[in-house]
């Protein structure tokens, strides 16, 4: 609003200016006609005058007073004292403007040609937003028109040959269908290869010429597989003719339109496959298959994108053949023949596609990499699933593995030469070969090799988390532990016993790395977290597996007891050794990381519950160690709570009020007994929370809560009109305890008289005190001077 109205009045002191000038211009005109006039007729002479007469007067109009004149005293050092010519009289008077009016006109002027320039560019820029617009839909029109519509005039004259063979074969022998066929292909191609020629911008043209050339090799491979009437070896031949005649009819290396074209008569012919019914003719449509695919590779290969998505067709296409070969035939050695020329083409994709990245990172080599890895692992495992292919597990592991490795190597490329661009690839990368690599360990642990059971297999993958270590960086580390702790719990789910040395391996490592990661370098709270836990596992699965080996000779309760007494020792010590600290630079700016004290503050209250519940025990000498268990852990984190916290108070409070409560119950001891324990405890809550009064408010509402309910639960169910002196004395020791909270609350408050005040009042400023000259020491009260203050009386 403000700049509105500021634009406004600059706009009506702009009208107002440009009167001014306007009225400046005409008297500017009529001087100039004057001085024209005086140019063109001259005056005469006038007579000089005496000496006496050398002063004039010149009226001067003063700016913004147009109706009066003040005259100015002036000295003519002319000695013919001549009668000036022009002269302004107070009918036209000059105007002159002041400092502040020239601003004024200059911002007016500023803001006009500011927003005339800005109404420019904004027409132009609708105008070229328009023409962006309508250049798009030209070029999607056109792209439509010429491109699509060819393709799709392709795909229909192929649905239509294959519509036209379908009704003419009852009336037409072989002979001419061959004919028929190779004639109308082959004229396809030449109306195409001339009219191209001669208009190469007409797209139509050029797509009746990829048309007709898929109807080439369609009709060689339909005259050897369907009609039999050339070898094989006549076969190849004309396919490598006709990959000749594609070579030569091809000029353009962007040629998107011929290239979907070819791409799909070659798919479609793969397709066809599955009509085959003679197992003698997968070799030779392998080698069509195979030459197809090297042609239309060095074809494209100067275009980047069109050599990527050919790459992509051909391994998906041997893919394609290969399953429908291994339905159709199932096992034969000719079939096997297929599996391996698609493994070796996923293969050699890979290498060289990551080759390419090593010299040159490209998002879009690594995506292709990794389709033909997928292609290469789907073939190998289609081909010895399906059949039943007995092959030694080394081979499995080595097919599997080596992929891994140029994967993982590509990373650690990537990572040393710290390439930005490539940290999402960089993620997928480590999926991908983290992938493998736990597929290769699951190779070897399912059929119970010696890599797998000695634990090699750990310490290879461990060496991903020390590079990552050694390199500082988190992506292998966060790799290797996935390894790890995949392959760990592949040996749990295998439930093998003679596995004692994996597992030896295995805590090994994860003590060591517990150290390295914990103590040694102490940087990083969720590594710290990941060997923590992954340390009580082990713990647990050494004591199953030891339990598993001698079962029978080992009671299960007491291996339950080392194992969860063993647990808790280690809770303990990393409490008390506040394990939780790291070096994290939020620490140093007051901002500490408590992840790992929530983790330990979590496993505390759940060794304490698994505890309670060890308790139930029939056995005695079972109970009293659970029992001793749990009062250590629930005392053991007491030192380090935050003091000031009024939720770690009421949470301690909680916790012990359940394991007082709990082992009383536990141990059968009457509920009258129990009900004078709660209030004993309740006492003790409320004392602490008034030796902490600003912040032991919540725990003495606590302790008073608790009071009323057990002393309710005293006076309704624990009372009896069985008269004891038991009873009399229980009901005494309550009265007594009860009495004590109010002592307990008038000793307080008679001692803190202004407890409330500071509770439920703003605290006031601290004023400085004045100092007494005569005794700097003692300062003086200033609302009674002659009294200092004294300390005693300050609560």
């Amino acid at each position: 609003m403000a700049n509105t109205n500021n634009t406004q009045d600059l706009e009506k002191e702009l009208q107002e200016l440009r009167l001014k000038v306007s009225s400046l211009e005409e008297g500017l005109k009529n001087a100039l006609s004057f001085i024209n006039s005086i140019k063109n007729n001259p005056p005469p002479e006038v007579p000089a005058q005496s000496s006496n007469n050398n002063n004039s007067e010149v009226s001067i109009t003063v700016a913004g007073d147009t109706n009066s004149t003040q005259p100015v005293q002036t000295t003519n050092k002319n000695p013919k004292n001549i009668t000036p010519l022009i002269t302004f009289s107070p009918e036209e008077p000059l105007i002159v403007f002041t400092p502040e009016e020239i601003n004024k006109i200059e911002n007016a002027q500023n803001i006009q040609d500011t927003q005339n320039t800005q109404n420019t560019q904004n027409t132009q820029n609708t105008q070229n937003t328009q023409k962006m617009k309508n250049n798009n839909n030209k070029s999607v029109e056109s792209w439509i028109g010429k491109i699509l519509m060819g393709v799709l005039a392709s795909l229909l004259v192929f649905i239509a040959l294959v519509t036209f063979a379908k009704v003419l074969l009852p009336y037409l022998t072989d002979t001419v269908k061959m004919i028929l066929m190779h004639i109308a292909s082959i004229a396809l191609t030449g109306v195409g290869f001339y009219f191209n020629r001669k208009k190469p911008e007409n797209t139509f043209y050029k797509a009746l010429l990829g048309c007709g050339s898929a109807c080439i090799y369609i009709s060689v491979l339909v005259t050897n597989t369907y009609f039999k009437a050339i070898s094989s070896l006549v076969m190849y031949i004309l396919i490598a003719l006709w990959a000749v005649l594609i070579i030569f009819l091809k000029k353009d290396k962007n040629d998107w339109l011929f290239f979907v074209i070819g791409n799909i008569g070659y798919i479609v012919s793969i397709f066809f496959t599955a009509q085959l019914k003679d197992a003698s003719l997968i070799i030779p449509l392998l080698v069509y298959a195979v030459i197809v695919s090297v042609v239309y590779q060095i074809m494209y290969w100067r275009n980047e994108n069109l050599k990527n998505i050919q790459n992509v067709i051909n391994v998906v296409s041997l893919l394609i053949l290969e399953y429908i070969m291994l339905s159709i035939f199932k096992k034969s050695d000719e079939v096997i023949v297929v599996g391996i020329v698609s493994i070796i083409f996923g293969f050699v994709g890979l290498v060289m596609y990551t080759v390419f990245d090593i010299f040159h990172f490209k998002r879009v080599n690594f995506y292709i990499a990794a389709v033909n890895t997928i292609a290469y692992i789907l073939s190998y495992f289609s081909l010895i699933m399906t059949l039943k292919i007995e092959v030694h597990v080394i081979l499995s592991f080595f097919v599997i593995i080596i992929p891994a490795l140029v994967l993982e190597y590509l990373l650690m490329y990537w990572r040393e030469k710290k390439y930005i661009e490539a940290e999402n690839e960089s993620v997928l990368n480590s999926v991908l070969s983290g992938f493998l690599f736990y597929i290769a360990g699951l190779i070897l642990g399912k059929n119970d090799n010696f890599l797998f059971y000695s634990g090699i297999i750990l310490v290879v993958y461990s060496l991903i988390v020390v590079y990552g270590i050694i390199k500082k960086d988190e992506l292998f580390k966060i790799q290797g532990w996935i390894l790890l702790g995949t392959c760990m719990l592949t040996d749990i789910s295998l439930v093998k016993s003679n596995n004692l040395a994996f597992t030896i391996v295995a805590a090994l490592i994860i003590v060591a790395f517990f150290i390295v990661e914990g103590m040694v370098i102490n940087n990083s709270e969720p590594f710290k977290i990941i060997t923590y836990i992954a340390l009580l596992i082990w713990i647990v699965r050494i004591a199953d597996q030891v339990y598993n080996m001698n079962r029978g000779s080992i009671d299960i309760r007491v291996v339950v007891i080392i194992v969860f007494g063993t647990l808790s020792l280690i809770n303990m010590v990393m409490i008390l050794t506040e394990f939780y600290n790291t070096k994290f630079e939020e620490e140093l700016n007051g901002k500490p990381h408590n992840s790992i004290r929530m983790l330990l503050d979590s496993f505390n209250v759940i060794f304490m519950l698994f505890a309670a519940v060890g308790m139930a025990e029939s056995r005695i000498s079972y109970r009293i160690i659970y029992n001793i268990i749990i009062v250590i852990l629930a005392f053991i984190n007491l030192p380090i709570k935050d003091k000031g916290s009024p939720g770690r108070y009421i949470y301690t409070s909680i916790k012990f009020t359940v394991l007082i409560y709990y082992s009383l119950w536990i141990y059968k001891t009457p509920n009258s007994v129990i009900s004078i324990c709660m209030i004993a405890f309740a006492v003790v809550c409320i004392f602490l929370g008034f030796r902490n009064r600003l912040t032991g408010k919540e725990l003495r509402i606590y302790g008073l809560v608790m009071t009323l309910i057990f002393v309710v639960k005293f006076m309704i169910i624990d009372i009896s009109y069985n008269s004891s002196a038991l009873k009399a004395l229980s009901y005494l020791i309550s009265g007594t305890l009860c009495f004590g909270i109010s002592f307990i609350y008038n000793y307080f408050e008679k001692k803190g008289k202004k407890f409330e005040n500071l509770e439920n009042q703003e605290i006031p400023e601290i004023q400085e005190t004045p100092e007494n000259p005569e005794n700097p020491e003692n300062p003086v009260n200033p609302v009674n001077p002659v009294n200092p203050v004294n300390p005693e009386t300050i609560v």
